[in-house]
Formats: C-alpha cells, sequence, structure tokens
C-alpha cells in the first residue's frame, strides 16, 4: 500500500487526475439530514496532493446540489469545476463553471474566476488540447468557455434532449 489519504464526509461522483499526477481533485457531495427522513444535497470540490498523500483544501462547497464535473487543464496548473445549483442568495439554479490555479511557490490552489452558463447541469466539461477553451454541455447548447478569463464565447453546437421538442416547435 502506497498510503491512503482520508476523504472526509460525503461521497465523490467525478474524479480528475492532474496530467503530471501530482493532484487529484473530486466533485461530489453529501445528504445532509434535515428533518427524519429527509435530506438535502449539498457539495463539494476537494483537492488532494497525490505525490505528499495528503488532503490540500476544499475551494468551496454548495448548500443545494453536489459538484458535477472536474477536470485539469494541460499543464496541471489549473482546475475547472461544474455546478448546478441555486445562487447564494437562493432563486433559480444555474450551470456554472469555476475555475482555479495553484501558486508555482506555495502550491496552494487559487479562485480565478466564476462564470454562469444558465440552464442546464454541466454533468462534464472537457479542457481543449492546447488549454485555451473549456466545452460544456448544458441544456441545450455545447457552450464554448475561455479557460482564461471564463467568458463565455458562445454555443457551437444545439441539440435537444427530447426529440419530440422538434416536434412541437413544429405545431407552433
Amino acid at each position: 500500500e502506497a498510503g491512503r489519504i482520508e476523504y472526509g464526509t460525503g461521497f465523490p461522483t467525478r474524479i480528475a487526475v492532474s496530467p503530471d499526477a501530482r493532484w487529484v481533485a473530486t466533485g461530489g457531495g453529501d445528504a445532509v439530514p434535515v428533518a427524519v427522513n429527509a435530506r438535502r444535497l449539498s457539495g463539494h470540490l476537494r483537492i488532494f496532493d497525490w505525490k505528499e498523500k495528503k488532503f490540500v483544501t476544499e475551494p468551496y462547497t454548495l448548500a443545494t446540489d453536489y459538484v458535477r464535473a472536474v477536470e485539469f487543464s494541460p499543464d496541471s496548473r489549473s482546475l475547472y469545476s461544474g455546478s448546478f445549483s441555486t445562487p447564494p442568495a437562493g432563486g433559480e439554479y444555474l450551470a456554472a463553471i469555476r475555475a482555479f490555479r495553484v501558486g508555482s511557490v506555495r502550491q496552494v490552489w487559487l479562485p480565478l474566476w466564476e462564470t454562469t452558463l444558465g440552464n442546464g447541469n454541466p454533468h462534464e466539461l472537457s479542457i481543449s488540447p492546447n488549454g485555451k477553451d473549456i466545452l460544456v454541455p448544458d441544456n441545450g447548447n455545447l457552450q464554448i468557455v475561455d479557460a482564461n478569463d471564463g467568458a463565455v464565447r458562445g454555443a457551437k453546437l444545439t441539440f435537444r434532449f427530447y426529440p419530440e421538442d422538434r416536434d412541437e416547435e413544429k405545431l407552433k
């Protein structure tokens, strides 16, 4: 056995390993008891130093859903996560992408930016090989997000989750 790392409460739903094999990030959450036989979802992003076999940080938590997507940049220095939750003040569920960057000297993960995509749960995201673009499917589009500043460049592909939606549009 090479060593163990204590995960803490909850469970991971997504796991990403940095290309240099130094970092492991998990997106997931927990079911928090709120009453007898009632729970609400909470989410967290956790980063572990796989080389040192230790927990490093939990950059953010969510009060209403899990962190659904995690992915490292090709240079292993940036981490991107996707979630679908209510804003801190409440309201409609929104898809959000957050970016973090590790410092070169102290190896501390710092937040870079956060962007909102709209409706749809980003269960997955993909980073382009050059590290400049993040591709994120939401409820009807493949969104293109700038990895440097989080600017949403637009949708390059549109789709319908339910094929019968096409028939409903014809009836209008």
